[in-house]
């Protein structure tokens, strides 16, 4: 891949980030400013982060069939436009009713470009950084939120004061990303689909140095090659492995216990040596272990390849679950200096960020055909956004108040659960990293 695309494409997913936080930042505004409006509701960051998340699941869901029919790059040049123009509508009304509307609007429209960028990129990048450069994108959006959420509890009695300086300041960040988009090539493989055979090669050579004759022969008869026995339909028997494997990972991901370990994590800092408890210490904690561990796994997913990631990351869950497991059922948190189940939770999420946190994201992005990338990126986004709302909202609905002798069975349960992902990993996940996208397919229908 070229150094003046890679950078492009950097560039692309920090704009994209940066949008992502700006609008983070309006979300105590919007908050502070909807309690006289909805008197005598209580309109709480929870009802607000709902909503938000239900806007980006329509996001996710309008956008397949304009991904599909006016391709990759040009849906997310024209979502970014829209963008640009609801964000300037937001700036200028005065009215809170139609301020309100547009914001919305735009986590609808942010959510589209979550489902665009990682099937642009991986149909567009080398084989050998793909992994890695979907990755940065995760990493960026979790950096986005970090932020996002630690400034908003610094400057939480100024946001009279920076909201209108926000809508200015992601106008020129959407501007900006709008520019740049011009310079990414449409996706080769979306192309070849249509028939445009002189601008697959066009765009291949735009993409790498060398020309891209032979790939292009290559992605067409693939695609001739399957044509006859792919469905029209994202649940058909042609997309059988691919939905498998997500539909597997999903389940795992929330037999990993992330969900319950979110809502166990304030009584964990309570229980343990901590002297500062507070939420933002919290935060802090487990934000940083994110950011690093996702980092991390950035690095070596296209060296150790997403099996190994998997396989290293289950491994680290089943024995960290295991240790809180021990410490909650028998009731003992003096270990390593009462430090003991801080560092267990924290071992937990260094693991899961490491592995199928961010993994899952990646191989989402390689297994489905390229006749169903988008319906299959879009899919796996919704079954991870509906993932969230169980995990921040119907868990804690039911489960009330966390106990200290329900955690070691909850734990414990997860922990084994982990076994299962172990095995799965080595039996089941395949091997794309260094290959190709038509290559993983080839391997995937041979493994039928």
């Amino acid at each position: 891949m070229k150094r003046q695309l890679l950078l492009i494409v950097i560039l692309v997913e920090v704009l994209y980030a940066c949008i992502i936080s700006t609008n983070i930042l309006l979300i105590p505004f919007i908050i502070k400013n909807s309690t006289p409006i909805f008197h005598p509701y209580n309109i709480s960051i929870k009802l607000v982060i709902g909503i938000i998340l239900i806007s980006i699941m329509i996001g996710v869901l309008i956008i397949i069939y304009f991904c599909d029919k006016f391709g990759r790059q040009k849906t997310l040049r024209s979502i970014i436009g829209i963008l640009f123009v609801f964000t300037i509508l937001s700036s200028i009304v005065s009215d809170w009713w139609p301020f309100l509307f547009f914001r919305f609007i735009n986590w609808v429209l942010i959510g589209s470009i979550f489902v665009v960028t990682p099937i642009l990129i991986a149909e567009i990048c080398n084989s050998n950084i793909r992994g890695g450069l979907i990755s940065f994108n995760q990493f960026l959006i979790i950096l986005a939120f970090f932020f996002g959420i630690q400034f908003n509890y610094i400057f939480s009695n100024n946001f009279l004061e920076i909201s209108n300086s926000l809508t200015w300041i992601e106008t020129g960040l959407i501007l900006a990303l709008y520019i740049t988009t011009y310079k990414i090539p449409e996706s080769p493989r979306w192309l070849s689909i249509k028939g445009k055979k002189s601008e697959v090669i066009n765009n291949l050579n735009k993409i790498r140095v060398k020309s891209s004759k032979t790939e292009a022969k290559l992605i067409s008869n693939h695609l001739i090659s399957t044509q006859s026995t792919e469905n029209t339909q994202l649940l058909s028997n042609s997309n059988n492995k691919p939905l498998k494997i997500l539909l597997t990972l999903i389940s795992f991901y929330q037999l990993s216990g992330i969900g319950v370990i979110i809502y166990y994590t304030p009584l964990i800092f309570e229980i343990s040596s901590i002297q500062n408890k507070s939420w933002s210490t919290q935060f802090i904690y487990i934000g940083l272990t994110v950011l690093l561990f996702t980092f991390l796994s950035m690095i070596l997913v296209d060296i150790l390849g997403r099996r190994i990631q998997l396989m290293i990351g289950s491994l680290g869950m089943m024995f960290f679950l295991a240790m809180l497991s021990k410490s909650f059922y028998l009731e003992n948190f003096l270990e390593l200096a009462g430090l003991g189940v801080i560092i267990y939770l924290l071992g937990f999420i260094a693991s899961f960020s490491y592995s199928i946190g961010t993994v899952i994201w990646i191989l989402i992005s390689e297994i489905f055909p390229i006749r169903f990338r988008a319906k299959g990126q879009a899919f796996g986004s919704l079954c991870y956004l509906i993932l969230i709302y169980i995990n921040f909202f119907l868990i804690p609905f039911f489960l009330k108040t966390p106990k200290i002798n329900e955690g070691g069975l909850l734990f414990a349960f997860s922990s084994l659960s982990m076994i299962g992902l172990f095995i799965y990993s080595i039996k089941k996940i395949p091997i794309t990293e260094r290959k190709n996208l038509e290559a993983i397919q080839i391997n995937l229908n041979k493994s039928h």
